[in-house]
C-alpha cells in the first residue's frame, strides 16, 4: 500500500491539509481545524457547505477523479451524522477518502 501523503495549500481566506487515504468509498471530509469537541457537536450541522463544495471541488479537480460530481451527506461517514461529508460520483475508480483541515483566518 502506498504511503499516504500530506500536501497544505491555500484558497482564498481557508487553509487546506488535504491527507490522502485509501478507502472503499471516496469521500472528501471538510474538517475544520482549532475546534474544541463540543464546538465541533455544536457546528457538524451548520457548516458553509456551498462555499466548501467550491473548495472541495479544486481539490478533486487535481485528481483522476477530475470533473466529479459532488453531494453532501450528513451521514457520508456514519449512519449517525457524525461525520459529514461530500460523496464523490466520478464514474472512474478512484478509492481515496480525502481529509481536508479547513482553518479559517481570525480563528
Amino acid at each position: 500500500m502506498a504511503t499516504p501523503t500530506t500536501t497544505s495549500f491555500k484558497i482564498g481566506k481557508v487553509t487546506f491539509i488535504l491527507k490522502e487515504k485509501q478507502g472503499v468509498k471516496p469521500r472528501i471530509y471538510m474538517m475544520p481545524q482549532g475546534e474544541t469537541i463540543i464546538e465541533n457537536l455544536k457546528n457538524r450541522r451548520n457548516r458553509p457547505v456551498a462555499e466548501f463544495k467550491i473548495l472541495a471541488h479544486s481539490v478533486i479537480n487535481s485528481t483522476p477523479a477530475a470533473g466529479a460530481s459532488l453531494s453532501w451527506s450528513q451521514k457520508a461517514g456514519c449512519s449517525c451524522g457524525c461525520s459529514p461529508a461530500f460523496i464523490v460520483d466520478s464514474g472512474v475508480d478512484y478509492k481515496y477518502d480525502i481529509f481536508i483541515g479547513v482553518v479559517m483566518e481570525g480563528k
